[in-house]
Order: C-alpha cells, then sequence, then structure tokens
C-alpha cells in the first residue's frame, strides 16, 4: 500500500498547476455542455485531445485527471481512441493495476464495441495512414493476450479484477449488472463524481424472477461481436478453469470475475458455462484440510471414550449435516447463486438432489445459506421438484419467521402460485404460524401478516394493560377499551409481510386474506395505501385474476369519500388508478364524481392532476355520453385479450401435460424387459399415447371396411336375384303352365 501511495503522490507532482487548472476548466465545460452546435464541440474536443495525446498514461493515472479523462473518452471520436489504445499499448500492466488508471481502462474497454461498430458501417474510403494503422478489433485483441497472459495476478488484482469482468463482457457481447462489474466503492464515487447517484444508468435488477427478473441477463443486453471475439473468450474461460478454483471460489477479488464469466457465457456458450458449474460445484465439499481435522477429531474422540460426542453428533449418535462452507461463505455463496440461474435444468436437478436435498431445513436457518434457499426456490421450474421442497419447509415456518427469513417464505409463495402447487399447505402452514387458524383469529390475518406478528402478540398487548387498571375504575377502563378498539390497530407495515400477502392474493382462493383485508377499518386501509409497500399489497388485490369482481367493488365502495384525499399521496394515487381499471363503469362513475368535486385541489398537486389525466376526467366532465361508449369498447377489448390469454395458457398446460405423459412411459420402456421377467404384463400399458390413438382410429377404419363390403355382399346378391327374374331385353320371362 505505502508503494502505491508513493506512485500516486509522484504521479500527481509531475503536473503543474497551469495544467491542472486546465483539466478542471476542461471538466466544467463538459459538464454544462453549453455547445453552440455539434462543430464546436467537435473543435473543442479535438483542441484538448491535442493536450491529451503522447501524455495518457500520465492522466490516467492521476486522481483528479482520471476523472476528466474519463469525461472526455465518452466524447472522442474513432480515430482518436485508437491512438489512445495505441499509446497505452507499451504500458498496459501499468494503467491496468492502477488505483486511477483501471477506471480509465474500464472505461476504454466497454467503449471497444460502439468502435468497431462503426468501422463495419464506416465505408472503406480511408487514408493510407488509416490502412496501415490497426483496426480497433486488432487492437482489442492485442490486449486481450495481455490478459491471458497475465490472469491469474489480473484477477487477484484489486483494481485489475474489474478491468478483467469489463473484458470478458465485451468479449461477449453481454451487459452484466453493474453492481457484478464494480465493487460498492466505485459505484458510490463514480455515481457522485458523475452526478450519476440518481440516475438508473446501467441498472439492472437481481437475478431470478422472484426478485422480479425471470432471467440473469435478457436478451436486449447482447450484442453482436467478432468470431475473434468468442474464439478469446474461450480460450480465457479454459485457461480460468485450469486454475486453482478452490481459492479462487472464496475471493473477494476473483469470485465476481467468475459470476461474471457465468454471466457472459450463460448466453454465448452454454456448454462451456455448464462444464465450468460443475467444476465449481466440486469445491463444495469440504477441503482436505477440513477433512482431515474431521479424521482426527473423530479418532481423538474414540481413544477417549468420550460417549457424549458433543454439538457435531445428534442424540442418536449421527454426525449432524454440516453446511459447506461454499455455502455459508459471504462471498463464495453469491457464485452459488448465480449457478443456480445459469445451469440446465436437468444440472438444476443434480444440483439439487446432491447438495440441497434433505437439508433445506438447516440451510433455511443460516444466516448465509438462507439466500441460496431463496435463490433456488426462485429458479425452479419443475411442479414435482418444487413439491418435494415445499415439503421439507412446510413444517419449520414458524421457526423461519422466528429466524427473521421471512424472505424463505416469500419465495415459498411465489413458487406455489409459479408452478401452481401446494397453495392451501402453504395457506394452512402460514395461518398456524401466526396463530390465526380459528374463525374469529382468521379476520385478522391480514393484519397479523403486514405487522409480521402472531395473534398473541399483536392482540395481547391491550390485555396486558387493562390488567394494570384498578378494580373501582372499571366504568373508565370499558370506555377506553371501546375508544381503543375504534382506533387503527396496523401501525407498522412490514415490508416481507407486505410482500407476502401481495403473493398470497394470487392464490387460487385468497378467501380468508381477502376477507380480511376487507374487514379492516377505514383509517388500516388508508394507512396501507399510503405505504410504500402497502399500496403495492392494495394494487395486487385489484390486479389478482382470482379475487371477484365483487370483493374489488365492496373494497371501492369502502373507499368512497377518500379517492381524492388518496389521489394527492405519492403512493396511494398508483391504488386509485389501478382500481379504476379493474372496476365496472358503475363505480368508475363513482370514482370520477368524487373526483370532480375537488377538481380545483387535484390539478394543483402533482399526483392529483397525474390521476385526473388517467381517468378521463375532462372527457367524462364534459361528454359523458362519448366517455361511457369508450370505457365499454375498451372493457371488451379487455375481456377478449383476457379470453385469447386464458386460452393460450390452457394450450400450454395441455401441451406440458402431453409431454409429462410421454417422459413418463418413455421411463416406464426402458425397464419393460425387467417389469417382463418379473411377470408383469406391460405390452399394453406402455404403449405411446399417439400410437394408441393410431391403433384406434385403424381398428375403426377396420370395422368401416369390413361393414362395407358386408353390404356390397348384400347388394350384389340382390343384383343377381333381379338379373334372374329378367331377359335380355328387360322383360319378365312367362311363367310355365303346370301340366
Amino acid at each position: 500500500m505505502a508503494d502505491t501511495e508513493n506512485k500516486e503522490t509522484s504521479s500527481k507532482s509531475k503536473l503543474d498547476e497551469d495544467t491542472l487548472s486546465y483539466f478542471k476548466r476542461v471538466e466544467s465545460v463538459i459538464e454544462d455542455d453549453d455547445f453552440e452546435d455539434e462543430e464546436s464541440k467537435k473543435l473543442f474536443v479535438e483542441n484538448v485531445f491535442t493536450q491529451v495525446e503522447d501524455h495518457e498514461l500520465l492522466l490516467a493515472c492521476d486522481q483528479a485527471m482520471s476523472r476528466v479523462l474519463e469525461r472526455l473518452l465518452n466524447h472522442l471520436n474513432d480515430a482518436q481512441l485508437k491512438k489512445i489504445w495505441n499509446n497505452l499499448s507499451n504500458s498496459y500492466e501499468v494503467v491496468t493495476c492502477d488505483r486511477f488508471g483501471s477506471h480509465v481502462t474500464q472505461n476504454l474497454v466497454n467503449l471497444v464495441p460502439r468502435t468497431i461498430r462503426a468501422e463495419r458501417i464506416k465505408v472503406k474510403e480511408v487514408d493510407k495512414k488509416e490502412e496501415e494503422s490497426l483496426s480497433m478489433e486488432e487492437l482489442f485483441l492485442s490486449y486481450c493476450t495481455f490478459v491471458e497472459d497475465n490472469l491469474s495476478d489480473l484477477i487477484e488484482n484489486t483494481y485489475g479484477s474489474h478491468v478483467v469482468r469489463a473484458v470478458f463482457e465485451v468479449l461477449a457481447g453481454v451487459r452484466v449488472a453493474d453492481d457484478v462489474q464494480r465493487s460498492r466503492n466505485s459505484r458510490g464515487c463514480r455515481g457522485k463524481a458523475f452526478k450519476m447517484h440518481d440516475k438508473k444508468v446501467g441498472r439492472v435488477k437481481p437475478v431470478g424472477q422472484a426478485f422480479g427478473f425471470t432471467e440473469a441477463v435478457t436478451a436486449s443486453q447482447t450484442i453482436a461481436v467478432p468470431d475473434s471475439f468468442i474464439s478469446m473468450l474461450e480460450r480465457l474461460s479454459l485457461k480460468m478453469m485450469e486454475m486453482d478454483l478452490k481459492k479462487l471460489v472464496f475471493s473477494h477479488l476473483s469470485c465476481p470475475v467468475l459470476q461474471t464469466l457465468l454471466l457472459v457465457l450463460h448466453q454465448k456458450n452454454p456448454k462451456l458455462c455448464s462444464k465450468l458449474c460443475k467444476k465449481i460445484m466440486n469445491q463444495v465439499e469440504f477441503n482436505e484440510t477440513e477433512k482431515m481435522e474431521d479424521e482426527m477429531e473423530d479418532e481423538m474422540e474414540e481413544l477417549e471414550g468420550n460417549n457424549n460426542k458433543g454439538e457435531n453428533y445428534d442424540d442418536n449418535g449421527n454426525k449432524k449435516y454440516q453446511i459447506p462452507s461454499l455455502f455459508s461463505h459471504d462471498v463464495g455463496s453469491h457464485l452459488v447463486e448465480k449457478i443456480l440461474h445459469v445451469i440446465s435444468p436437468k444440472g438444476h436437478k443434480k444440483l439439487y438432489k446432491n447438495y440441497f436435498k434433505g437439508h433445506l431445513e438447516t440451510l433455511a436457518l443460516h444466516h448465509v445459506s438462507n439466500y441460496l434457499v431463496q435463490h433456488l426456490l426462485a429458479s425452479t421450474t419443475d411442479p414435482t421438484l418444487g413439491e418435494q421442497m415445499l415439503d421439507e419447509l412446510l413444517g419449520e415456518m414458524e421457526e423461519l419467521f422466528s429466524a427473521g427469513h421471512d424472505g424463505v417464505v416469500a419465495r415459498m409463495a411465489e413458487l406455489c402460485v409459479r408452478l401452481e402447487v401446494k397453495q392451501q399447505d402453504l395457506q394452512r402452514a402460514i395461518l398456524e404460524a401466526f396463530h390465526c387458524t380459528g374463525k374469529k383469529e382468521k379476520k385478522s390475518s391480514s393484519t397479523l401478516l403486514l405487522s409480521m406478528t402472531t395473534h398473541d402478540i399483536f392482540f395481547g398487548e391491550d390485555d396486558d394493560k387493562s390488567k394494570q387498571t384498578d378494580e373501582e375504575n372499571k366504568d373508565e377502563q370499558t370506555e377506553k377499551s371501546e375508544i381503543k378498539k375504534e382506533l387503527p390497530r396496523l401501525k407498522n407495515i412490514n415490508f416481507h409481510g407486505s410482500v407476502l400477502l401481495k403473493t398470497l392474493l394470487e392464490f387460487q382462493d385468497p378467501k380468508v386474506f381477502v376477507d380480511s383485508l376487507l374487514g379492516m377499518s377505514i383509517e388500516e386501509l388508508l394507512r396501507i395505501c399510503q405505504d410504500p409497500m402497502g399500496s403495492r399489497t392494495a394494487e395486487a388485490f385489484f390486479i389478482s385474476k382470482t379475487v371477484k369482481e365483487k370483493k374489488k367493488h365492496s373494497l371501492c365502495e369502502k373507499l368512497k369519500g377518500e379517492f381524492a384525499k388518496l389521489s394527492c399521496d405519492k403512493q396511494a394515487s398508483h391504488v386509485v388508478e389501478t382500481c379504476w381499471i379493474h372496476v365496472d363503469i358503475s363505480h368508475k362513475e363513482l370514482i370520477l364524481q368524487e373526483l370532480l368535486q375537488d377538481e380545483h385541489k387535484l390539478t394543483k398537486d402533482f399526483f392529483g392532476s397525474k390521476v385526473i389525466k388517467k381517468c378521463g376526467l375532462e372527457q367524462f366532465k364534459r361528454k359523458k355520453g362519448d366517455w361511457i361508449q369508450r370505457e365499454e369498447k375498451a372493457n371488451k377489448k379487455r375481456q377478449i385479450f383476457d379470453e385469447i390469454i386464458h386460452q393460450e395458457e390452457k394450450k400450454k398446460k395441455k401441451a406440458k401435460g402431453m409431454k409429462e405423459e410421454q417422459q413418463e412411459r418413455c421411463v416406464v420402456k426402458s425397464y419393460a424387459a425387467e417389469m417382463a421377467v418379473l411377470g408383469f404384463d406391460t405390452a399394453k400399458n406402455l404403449e405411446d399415447p399417439n400410437t394408441e390413438v393410431a391403433s384406434k382410429r385403424a381398428k375403426a377404419h377396420q370395422r368401416q371396411k369390413e361393414d362395407d363390403d358386408i353390404d356390397m355382399i348384400f347388394k350384389a346378391k340382390r343384383t343377381l336375384k333381379g338379373n334372374k327374374n329378367t331377359t335380355d331385353d328387360g322383360t319378365h320371362p312367362k311363367k310355365k303352365k303346370k301340366k
């Protein structure tokens, strides 16, 4: 660290005050961006570049100037960028591993696709000097060879590891989440410096459907790259696989590099990605040193004759399950999370059977590995596998809540909705965990979920207070208790509780929670609508397809008189808009009549004005007939659209069911010989459903043919009889007289 500080101070001393003041003015001009036109901006950038050229290394490794250079790079043309690459070619190691130069290098790497794209689009009428110079593709590949030669050192370097992540992204043409590419400290510092802390620049949602994302990387984040880039990516990947992964998976520097590599290979080379996943998961087993220590402990216990074998053994003397070090590690566990989302379905099943099956309870209660269980539940697509996971966790519902691992329960509920399995079982387990299984207790189930407290604790506070009062003031006590009952009980809304209730409202039969919400006081409902997370739950109530329209209308009627107030609130305004969309015309008219009374107040308010536009209050006020016709048409379109989606979902389910049946029959067919030896007649039952249908059709066709043949025979006989009774000229022969 001392050496690096000396280097930094020496680099600062090489810049004089005039140079520093000049580049500070340049930074302010770029930041203001007050150019008259593009031509003046182009001239300004060219003039600045003349001062930068041949001094790139000095400026890049300076604390203040590196940020100015980063800003300037985004405004340079392709030829200027290539000159910078050329000038830095002899100093790759210095600029890549420098505290400030690494950020400049990373930005240069991220600008490579733009330059290559421009080179390919540009017409090939260039100067001789440009023809002699290397292309951007060649320059970047030369830098990649430097990375390949020094890969083991770079991924263990504090600053170089971030550049390697950017190189993987560019080679694959895949944009990875910013939290994977940059460190938290880097994102914070650079965000403040570039005034990006208020903007969602380059922000990507976390991996997993449970966290709002269906895939690790979306298709819109991928771009076409040259074939040479793919081959270079494969070379770097194979070199990474040859390294000592036992050390890399636990390092806070190299582990994010592996995560980036997995995410980009998932898009460009799935086979190589699965190969890397297998190699990493082999490190889940205990290290050799840990195994040796366990064996030594067992030998010592046997020699001492100790019957009480300690915490590592249960009451029966069997060794307890120990969570693998990779699963419980703060850094390594993030790598396993990525593996769960990028691995193939077959690999996912093997992963569950080898490392998770039978141990989900222990993993879900651990403060680190419970996040792995959440990602496992979020990435599961097989219903039978999902049922097995839920069976393991349903019995430990109360322990999960008491441990504060509410996210695991939320992921369980999302799995139940996604795969349509074990919904009633999970609902029953949640009600038992909150001690509200009775009819009276169920009425407060939504309140308990939103506050994340059990029935005993939530309602026990009032009882304890009432016991402390004197017996002489019984009348005053009853009056106070009546007042308390009228006051809203729900004070604070829990994040995970609101997420869980939001998901439970999507169940096939959410009657318990729907009735509980409708049974709340108006004060409680207003608090829910005005809360950042509670408002999402209120919206889910109206959006849910399983909540009946009557229930939606009853909640709308309950909020009557409060719509103008809710429209002026940041969170509740979204609830009003969602409610207006999902109710019928009569209730829409009710909402608009209420908004019309406070139109002047709403137009002045920022959120209220948006609600007015969304609901079409102006048209309702002026031309009510046209408004009704428009809403009727919109409702019809919505109904037709919902029917089409419903039919498509049915078709998908049928096709999925047919595939599963065929797979089951194929599995049974593979054991047909063994079953025949045991005496089972499986020939009739093992036929493929398609062949069964074909055989039935063939049999029916054969029967029809036989019936047609019989009819033809009878017709032929009739015609023969008719021919006997007639002559050649068509007249009937004369009967012979009897003698």
